[in-house]
């Protein structure tokens, strides 16, 4: 309407609009040209006046036109005042259970639960490739073995053994795909270290932690990505790239398929080699007795400190199972605990590790602190706190390896084949006392005892590694009770304790032939070393 008087006021005899985004196959002159509003001048200049230099016409059309703009503007008005109307009245709401069937309901929500899941998979997957892109300004180091063995626990303390060496020796990465764990007492497959722990928040730590890095081509050029392992002929390192001035006598051992390389160096630089995992575990033992290549004052190294407040933690997959398993947890009236280990609403619960398995009876050493029998660590634990102090306890132990050798099953097959010398009794009791507490409770009912452990991850994609899976679940779970009972012939009970004590939590006890003794008394500086 502005435009209309605007043109009226100046005498204009053709007005046209043009606009500043082109039409398919049209300009934008041609577009405006369409909208003509009067005559053009030579037939404006022939029409009577009434006013002095207005052509009569022209005072016909200002009055159609200024009734136009008024009937514009007050439809302009009418709409704002329905919009208005239908603002303050229409409610728009989401769909609610009500609009829908049980059955659509539950498929609906399905669906969006796999949309939810797969967009966060994607955003995992995209933060760890950030995160895990090597640098090239600084060294890299890879496992010698390509991959740990033995127990759960005993792998850690080897990678952190790892960790603390490149640290020392100035190296700003360790290669992921030489970072490989086993199922040792599961399936006795390897596992990725990206599928069990969060690398891309491990990696946030640097520089007070090597970053976890992808092999590149360039950057780590000895090393083989498709047989995860370096580029190996006689004990000397290969270049696949080649090297005009290497002695090439030696030939290589991998397959002839693959590209010419030639002997270069007798130590890997691209990436630096590690020593051998026995030597690791070994150097980690005198660490944490206060001695040791890594020296800090005979106090645990900063950067394992930091591995125990949080740096090193599981895979989000794995901590929902965590949380999951949790929830789980009912109160004595039956209703499920709230949890959210983001939210800081832990559940309270005593964490009793008895290493009571038959791996420990013939274990050899630190005969003096062992206790074989389940049922009087129970009574100790009774006998300490007559009234019950949590309404749950929570069991870590591998039962796969107590009913192996303690079930009714074996029991029944050794007699039959005339082997009842070969019966382990200890485990057969042991068994029936942790049976009857899971089932019946302790303190006469009051208080329910709980695993999970390997079981816990039937169903899960995790069921193809249940050992160290499942072990992991354990032992993250085991840290987060407000009281701790262990002993000190295990190392698994020792990372329990050294992981609580930097995390502040301090009730913490060990059971030792006599009965419990308290673990980290007050003003402990550090927590005591593994010495069996």
């Amino acid at each position: 309407v502005v435009l209309f008087f605007h043109a009226l006021e100046h005498e204009k005899s053709v007005f046209t609009i043009s606009c500043n985004r082109k039409s398919p196959g049209h300009s934008a002159t041609e577009f405006g040209n369409k909208f003509r509003l009067f005559r053009n001048d030579k037939a404006m200049a022939r029409s009577p006046t009434l006013f002095t230099g207005t052509p009569l016409g022209g005072r016909i059309k200002f009055w159609t036109a200024a009734l136009v703009g008024v009937l514009m503007i007050l439809q302009f008005i009418n709409f704002l005042m329905l919009l208005q109307y239908h603002m303050e009245t229409v409610t728009i709401r989401t769909p609610s259970r009500a609009d829908f069937s049980e059955e659509e309901f539950l498929k609906r929500h399905e669906e969006i639960q796999k949309l939810s899941e797969m967009k966060r998979e994607k955003q995992e997957e995209q933060e760890q490739e950030a995160s895990t892109t090597p640098f090239s300004n600084t060294t890299t180091i890879a496992m010698k073995d390509s991959h740990f063995y033995s127990g759960f626990r005993n792998q850690i303390m080897a990678f952190t053994s790892l960790v603390l060496w490149a640290l020392k020796d100035g190296h700003g990465q360790i290669l992921l795909e030489s970072l490989y764990e086993k199922d040792t007492y599961g399936s006795n497959r390897l596992v990725p270290f990206t599928r069990l722990w969060d690398v891309p928040h491990w990696n946030s730590h640097y520089p007070n932690l090597p970053r976890l890095v992808d092999s590149d081509p360039v950057i780590h050029e000895q090393w083989d990505s498709e047989r995860r392992n370096f580029y190996w002929a006689d004990g000397k390192v290969m270049d696949k790239n080649g090297n005009n001035k290497a002695d090439t006598a030696t030939k290589p051992s991998f397959p002839e398929s693959s590209t010419t390389f030639l002997i270069i160096t007798d130590t890997a630089t691209k990436p630096y080699v590690s020593r051998k995992q026995h030597h690791l575990f070994d150097n980690y033992a005198r660490h944490a007795r206060g001695t040791g290549p890594f020296d800090t004052n005979g106090k645990r190294h900063p950067s394992e400190i930091l591995m125990f407040q949080g740096a090193m933690r599981p895979h989000p997959k794995i901590r929902k199972i965590i949380d999951g398993l949790l929830a789980t947890l009912q109160t004595e009236g039956g209703a499920e605990v709230p949890t959210n280990t983001n939210q800081n609403t832990p559940i309270e619960y005593l964490t009793l590790h008895a290493r009571i398995e038959p791996d420990m009876q013939r274990h050899p050493v630190c005969r003096d602190k062992k206790v074989l029998n389940l049922q009087d660590i129970l009574d100790w634990t009774e006998a300490k706190w007559p009234d019950p102090p949590f309404q749950h306890i929570f069991m870590p132990i591998n039962r796969q390896y107590l009913e192996k050798e303690g079930s009714q099953e074996t029991v029944e097959y050794l007699q039959n084949n005339n082997k009842e010398d070969k019966i382990n009794w200890i485990a057969v009791e042991n068994l029936k006392v942790l049976n009857k507490a899971r089932d019946k409770g302790l303190w006469n009912g009051r208080v329910k005892v709980f695993e999970f452990g390997a079981n816990a991850l039937n169903g899960t994609e995790f069921a193809d590694r249940p050992s160290i899976t499942g072990s992991m679940v354990n032992f993250f779970i085991a840290i987060g009770g407000t009281i701790f009972i262990g002993t000190e012939i295990s190392t698994y009970s020792f990372d329990i304790l050294n992981t609580r004590f930097f995390r502040n939590r301090m009730e913490n006890y060990k059971y030792l032939p006599d009965g419990l003794h308290d673990w980290t008394p007050p003003g402990l500086e550090s927590p005591p070393g593994f010495g069996c």
